[in-house]
């Protein structure tokens, strides 16, 4: 699993990171507020899916604002990948967007959301992408941020 810590500001970029695997998390902060990350990709395939979650911590709550998920893929990925984000706190889901059949390959997307978290809720993001693929069954990958 590949981690990375980065620091955004007028600093430098600090990333530490092992080999490259199929998933991977990531948090960022900045100081505006915090992003939560990861991505995966369904084996032999070079098809990638990402999620950004953005919130800041305020008042004893992480106010989250905004998804941005991502879809990448080559000549054998088709243009209607389907893509559902959700935020969840143990077994209960506290926000879910989809985005059914609708969303192109190498596709970058930011969706505005309002959910505030008491800061003692662990919660994290999921990204569940399935890639349409020309002439084929079409792969899914799930990606999992790590516990805000």
């Amino acid at each position: 699993m590949r981690k990375q810590l980065i620091t955004l500001g007028a600093a430098a970029i600090v990333v530490a990171a092992a080999s490259s695997l199929t998933a991977g998390t990531a948090t960022a902060s900045a100081a505006a507020g915090k992003i939560l990350e990861a991505t995966c990709s369904p084996s032999g395939t070079g098809y990638r899916a990402e999620l950004k979650v953005y919130y800041r911590p305020s008042n004893g709550k992480d106010r989250i604002r905004k998804l941005g998920f991502a879809v990448r893929g080559g000549s054998s990925l088709g243009q209607s990948n389907s893509v559902r984000l959700r935020i969840i706190s143990g077994n209960r889901i506290l926000l879910s967007r989809a985005f059914p059949g609708n969303v192109p390959k190498n596709t970058t997307r930011m969706t505005n959301v309002s959910l505030d978290v008491p800061y003692a809720t662990k919660w994290y993001g999921e990204n569940l992408t399935t890639f349409n693929r020309r002439g084929g069954n079409d792969p899914v990958c799930r990606a999992e941020t790590g516990k805000a």
